[in-house]
């Protein structure tokens, strides 16, 4: 085929898996193809939140991937509901489950934050290698005929033998062929990040990232160090310390445009602390914070949204007050202004 289309068209291969979350799926199975030799261009990943782990475990895993073979990455099929509503009387894939599952509401503005964040978490994977993503299936709509195939051709556990739809309520149109407002992300350029060494790549190991100041009330500077691996890259920030601690780690941004910002980063927290959140103050309101949730195992995101900066100032930072050997991981913090 590549002869067909001649030298300027070269057809890209691409390897797809599902389970996108599944870190140690795609090692084993990718190391296994790399060691037989197999020529491929392309790592292709089905990612659904609801069916498939979380965006942290996502993200570190298209990193890693990124890492370790240092191929291009796609996510060949992903979908998420606008609606719980059923357009054809036909069971639909996507339900109360699969919202609680997903994390995000089953409305058109939960499916425009999510695919925002898909967006947004693909063009962070690392050297640009995050190509993008395929919406599957955008225009399966509640019409006649549109089923998974015909009656000859049905398995026996497609839809439990009845030929039907089950797809409609995660389109990217409404049930009479209207595009959702989820459509204008296409178009959308990902934001930039205001913030300078948000993934604490730039010293290596080190006691002061560069960027960031650090701040304790006592003598527990020492709590707060840049240390590896990282959700993004090879380094993070972590406060720790085998004694008992208060340490935060802050930046403040000057010359910065008035407007509705958010504020984000990637965390994984022990637990255990008397207080351990990510801040907001000096943008010209009162000081917001989000307590970073116990996941000493899984990355997450945690987010100020809808900051309101008016001050021409702001200073995010992260604060913990610990018991001994309570920890935080701090990576990939961004601040971007809203769309």
């Amino acid at each position: 085929m590549d002869q067909a289309l001649g030298p300027h068209h070269a057809v890209k291969k691409i390897l797809h898996l599902d389970m996108g979350g599944d870190n140690a799926l795609y090692r084993w199975w990718f190391d296994g193809v790399v060691h037989e030799g197999v020529d491929f261009d392309v790592i292709g990943l089905s990612y659904y939140p609801f069916w498939h782990r979380s965006m942290g475990e996502l993200k570190e895993n298209l990193n890693d991937l990124v890492n370790r073979y240092a191929k291009d990455i796609l996510i060949v099929e992903t979908a998420y509901g606008w609606t719980l509503e059923d357009g054809d009387g036909i069971t639909d894939s996507f339900y109360t489950k699969e919202e609680a599952a997903g994390g995000y509401p089953a409305t058109v503005e939960g499916q425009t934050a999510y695919l925002r964040d898909l967006r947004d978490l693909i063009a962070a994977v690392p050297d640009g290698h995050g190509l993008g993503y395929v919406w599957w299936e955008p225009a399966w709509l509640p019409v006649p005929g549109a089923y998974w195939g015909t009656e000859a051709g049905k398995r026996d556990n497609d839809d439990g033998g009845v030929l039907g739809n089950p797809w409609d309520n995660q389109t990217l149109f409404d049930f009479d062929g209207h595009p959702l407002s989820t459509m204008t992300v296409l178009g959308e350029p990902s934001p930039t990040n205001i913030l300078a060494n948000g993934s604490f790549e730039k010293d290596g190991y080190t006691s002061v990232p560069s960027g960031w100041g650090r701040w304790s009330p006592g003598t527990d500077n020492d709590a707060s160090f840049v240390s590896a691996p990282g959700v993004r890259g090879d380094y993070k920030l972590t406060h720790w310390k085998d004694s008992a601690y208060v340490v935060s780690n802050y930046q403040v941004l000057s010359g910065v445009a008035a407007g509705t910002y958010r504020v984000e980063a990637w965390v994984l927290c022990s637990g255990g602390q008397n207080a351990a959140y990510m801040y907001a103050k000096r943008h010209g309101g009162s000081e917001r914070q989000v307590a970073l949730p116990q996941s000493p195992g899984v990355w997450t995101r945690v987010a100020i949204e809808d900051l309101r900066v008016s001050s021409g100032k702001l200073e995010i930072g992260f604060y913990s007050d610990a018991q001994p050997g309570n920890w935080i991981n701090v990576d990939d913090v961004r601040v971007f202004a809203q769309q």
